[in-house]
């Protein structure tokens, strides 16, 4: 039993194993095992496609960019000489349009062949210097048997020659303007950057003195005139100081010897009302009068309100 079993072993290790019922003419070890492939083009054959040009959908006319990606289903659509032509079908994603896009291997591209419209965006130079055309058989029978037309083939060698010889110095001088001197191009470009990056550095750790985490910039005209017109509405504080230095002021500017009692001026008013009144009823009663009587007589809050009273009194008053 331990040698059957190391045999076994030895014969999964490469897995290289083959069931004992399993003959070569049956096919296959996969397809004798009923496995239906290991990917999904082996088991529905439907890969990831990609398209190759820009194009329109034909039903919602959604514009779909190159290199969209699809679960397409491939399929073969006939060949080309010996070349295979594949066939891939696929479902645009806003609608049920369907595409069929087919390989051509004649032209080296791709055929949209159904439901789906090509962007074209080919480019042909008119004329292209990187190629060379060499002469066909024709051009060089003509040649060598025809002296004119050699001669005129040369002529045209010689003026393109010429042509692209002052475009070549040309581009040589600008390369050699701009990348000559590259050692001192190099050193003012580092020494550039030193300096940004200094000044950088001066106005961050400016900022971070003034409690900022942001590096400051450098001042202009327009900022100081912008800041100028800034006005700042003083603190509760700072209106308390101003009115205590304006009465501080005002004190020390008093005189010394002015009378401290704040009544002073009231009362003189006062006096002066009473006598102008008394002058007054003097001269409408034209009777002697004491004044010592309005200055110790007042009338009760009873003898304002009945007018009777006031009368009386005010007779009694003037008796002699």
């Amino acid at each position: 039993h331990k040698n059957k079993m190391s045999s076994l072993a030895a014969s999964r290790a490469d897995n290289f194993y083959f069931p004992p019922e399993w003959r070569p003419e049956m096919g296959g070890i996969s397809k004798f095992q009923g496995s239906k492939g290991a990917n999904q083009y082996e088991q529905y054959g439907i890969i990831r496609f990609e398209l190759p040009f820009d194009g329109w959908c034909l039903g919602c006319g959604r514009h779909m960019s190159k290199g969209l990606r699809f679960n397409a289903k491939k399929d073969k659509a006939g060949k080309y000489l010996s070349t295979q032509i594949w066939s891939f079908s696929m479902k645009c994603y806003s609608c049920e349009q369907r595409f069929k896009i087919l390989t051509d291997p004649q032209n080296s591209t791709y055929n949209f062949a159904e439901g789906l419209r090509k962007h074209e965006q080919e480019f042909e130079p008119e004329f292209d210097d990187s190629i060379i055309n060499p002469l066909t058989d024709e051009a060089r029978r003509q040649m060598s048997s025809d002296p004119m037309f050699k001669l005129q083939h040369q002529n045209e060698d010689i003026k393109k020659f010429e042509t692209e010889k002052l475009r070549f110095e040309s581009l040589s001088e600008i390369k050699e303007s701009l990348y000559k001197d590259d050692y001192n191009m190099n050193s003012l470009l580092r020494k550039a950057n030193r300096t940004r990056k200094r000044k950088e550095k001066e106005m961050l750790d400016e900022g971070a003195k003034r409690g900022l985490a942001i590096p400051l910039v450098e001042p202009s005209e327009a900022d100081s005139a912008a800041a100028n017109l800034v006005v700042f509405k003083k603190s509760k504080s700072e209106r308390f100081k101003i009115v205590e230095r304006e009465k501080l002021t005002s004190i020390q500017s008093e005189s010394f010897f002015q009378s401290s009692r704040p009544n002073d001026s009231m009362q003189s008013s006062v006096d002066t009302k009473r006598r102008l009144t008394e002058s007054a009823m003097m001269k409408q009663s034209r009777i002697k009068i004491n004044p010592s009587h309005f200055k110790l007589q007042s009338f009760s809050s009873k003898e304002r309100h009945n007018p009777t009273l006031v009368t009386i009194k005010k007779k009694l008053l003037v008796a002699p």
